[in-house]
């Protein structure tokens, strides 16, 4: 474990607060601001429990995702699923980490990561930052699922504010 995630990861699990904070390398998506309830994780687990009585509510949720080994098209068509399953309808935010391995399809006639991010972001009315510390990479934040948090794109900053006792 890197120090960068054990420093995280104590201030999660350990001392309970908050874990995150500003991300440098992050990426402005759709601009806003959001509070609500951290929820997410593997996006193709996620849209693989569409429909399915396992599927979760993300009404009031800061969505986070990760992928690895998945092609844009790939992540647009999960999106999509989620988008059109209804299952995105009531989030107010969407948070994407690290895609490891997930090649550009752009130079090939597809869509460039960040467009596929930004329709979806646009359609649901919600802020979404790209490329926070988070997924299958050796410095990762902690992230606490249930925790409230905040967002602000413009300040590359989520912000975890209260835990569930």
């Amino acid at each position: 474990m890197s120090e960068f995630s054990r420093d995280s990861f104590v201030r999660a699990v350990v001392e309970q607060r908050d874990p995150c904070g500003f991300a440098p390398n992050a990426r402005e998506i759709s601009h806003g601001h959001a509070e609500g309830r951290l929820f997410g994780g593997n996006l193709a687990v996620l849209a693989s429990l569409c429909g399915t009585p396992f599927a979760p509510d993300l009404s009031d949720a800061i969505l986070v995702l990760e992928d690895i080994n998945e092609p844009v098209y790939r992540i647009d068509r999960m999106l999509q699923q989620l988008m059109l399953s209804g299952a995105l309808h009531g989030c107010r935010a969407i948070v994407f980490g690290e895609c490891v391995k997930c090649p550009d399809d752009a130079g090939g006639g597809g869509r460039p990561f960040d467009e596929v991010l930004r329709e979806i972001a646009e359609e649901l009315g919600v802020p979404c930052l790209g490329g926070i510390p988070f997924g299958h990479i050796d410095a990762q934040w902690t992230i606490p699922l249930g925790a409230t948090a905040t967002l602000d794109t413009r300040m590359r900053q989520l912000a975890v504010t209260a835990y569930d006792s």
